[in-house]
């Protein structure tokens, strides 16, 4: 009867290979874990970056806010007039339009492949330089 019981059981035990069932649940089960893990793993430098590159837009544009607002409450106070500030207030304007301007230029042209500068090599030589 023991016998029977056993011979009943066996193929539950063993899969087609002839490895126990159990090694074979285990390394789907050490599979599945590995690959779950490497996903959260991937997921929280990709949150990283992402809340990186939004906190470096906004500490940009803050900056030029928080300058203006100075300039503005120092005109409100009188310590500068109001020619004054409004020629500050445009120079200001120039260069962050200017500095957009550099970056989207910058930004298309890595997307096209052609960084515009060489890294890793010496710049070449001129006849002044030599």
């Amino acid at each position: 009867m023991a016998m029977h019981v056993w011979m009943a059981m066996l193929p539950a035990m063993v899969n087609n290979t002839g490895a126990p069932a159990r090694a074979r649940d285990t390394g789907s089960v050490l599979l599945w874990v590995s690959l779950l893990l490497g996903l959260l793993i991937a997921g929280g430098l990709f949150a990283m970056w992402m809340r990186r590159r939004l906190l470096a837009a906004d500490a940009a544009g803050e900056a030029g806010a928080g300058l203006l607002e100075g300039m503005r409450r120092m005109r409100d106070e009188g310590k500068i007039s109001p020619e004054e500030y409004d020629s500050m207030r445009r120079a200001i304007t120039r260069r962050s339009v200017a500095a957009m301007e550099a970056r989207l230029e910058a930004a298309e042209e890595k997307k096209k492949g052609r960084s515009g500068t060489r890294t890793g090599s010496k710049p070449p030589i001129t006849r002044g330089d030599a």
